[in-house]
């Protein structure tokens, strides 16, 4: 064989190697795409990723849908203010009226009855894919989960307001005895001062001047609330959820004790909403209304229904067919 032989041999041979690697790199490379996961966005509070909740949620749509979700844990204002810039994928705040101006009325709450309904997940499926609403940055606001809330007081307080026997009384006998109580103000916790207004109202208490000079808005989200209530002796009311987490908390341990627990006018709706459908947007709308689904769906709900964290013994939050009665404010 000629050295010019060998050399063109080599040069062939050289050249298969190359575009073998090459396919081999190609084929490498399309593999990893086809595995790697899609991310989505989701707003959320404080409150639901201290729980452990979305540690159980979560995972299985992940799972199923090659999915990792982003969780952006803030203050509701926050989550608000992070939502109407209209860059996040799927929003899971407490409903109020703060979500309206975004994504419409709030949804139809199931009817109250003392009982749960006969087939309470019973799931159709995702619907169809909604009309966009005319200037509305969000859209599908559905009922998610409920997470019950507690009126929290001094813990050597020895008055006989543990013993009101519903939400409504409880608060009367607040306002009727002058103690000193703490709301986080409407611009900071919307659906919890929405709530406690329905609740105030089952009593003729509908107005700042009718719930007295010691009842006083304060400019913090719930959690600071909380902790200036320990500071202050004073009352207030939260979700268990915060209470159970600031247990711990030299700021609130020992400080406060549950005044007032277990009624079925004293909940707080969480709603999940995703970007409004329009040709335009930059978000992926398809896929966030996937997790939409999921976490109204029976899976889901059989997991929040059933979801008991550190530090009790009872669910603290509950799914949305759970028969809460909520007042018209």
């Amino acid at each position: 064989m000629g050295r010019r032989s060998f050399f063109v041999l080599r040069l062939g041979l050289l050249s298969s190697l190359l575009l073998t690697l090459s396919l081999l790199l190609t084929a490498c490379s399309l593999d990893r795409k086809a595995v790697e996961p899609t991310w989505l966005t989701l707003v959320t509070t404080q409150e639901l990723q201290d729980s452990g909740l979305l540690d159980v949620l979560l995972p299985p749509y992940e799972q199923a849908n090659n999915v990792r979700v982003k969780r952006l844990p803030v203050t509701t204002a926050m989550g608000l203010d992070y939502a109407s810039k209209a860059g996040v994928d799927v929003l899971l705040l407490p409903g109020g009226p703060a979500l309206d101006a975004l994504g419409g009325p709030a949804p139809t709450y199931p009817p109250y009855q003392r009982d749960l309904f006969p087939t309470p997940t019973a799931y159709t499926g995702p619907g169809p894919i909604p009309t966009p609403l005319p200037g509305k940055l969000y859209n599908e606001r559905r009922l998610a989960l409920w997470t019950e809330l507690v009126g929290l007081g001094p813990a050597d307080n020895t008055s006989d307001l543990t013993t009101q026997v519903d939400a409504a009384s409880y608060l009367r006998a607040l306002v009727l005895s002058g103690q000193l109580f703490y709301v986080p103000a409407p611009d900071q916790e919307p659906a919890l001062f929405a709530t406690l207004q329905g609740v105030w109202g089952l009593k003729g208490i509908y107005t700042a001047a009718d719930r007295g000079p010691n009842n006083r808005l304060i400019e913090a989200d719930v959690e600071t609330v909380v902790k200036k209530a320990a500071q202050d002796k004073a009352f207030t009311v939260a979700p268990l959820a915060t209470f159970l987490k600031l247990q711990s908390d030299p700021a609130v341990k020992g400080k406060l004790k549950v005044t007032f627990q277990i009624d079925k006018t004293f909940f707080e709706p969480y709603d999940v909403l995703v970007p409004n459908n329009t040709p335009d947007t930059d978000r992926n709308v398809a896929l966030a209304r996937t997790l939409a689904d999921y976490l109204t769906g029976q899976q889901a709900q059989g997991l929040i229904d059933k979801y008991i964290p550190t530090g009790t013994d009872r669910p603290i939050y509950r799914p949305a067919y759970y028969p809460v009665y909520v007042p018209k404010i």
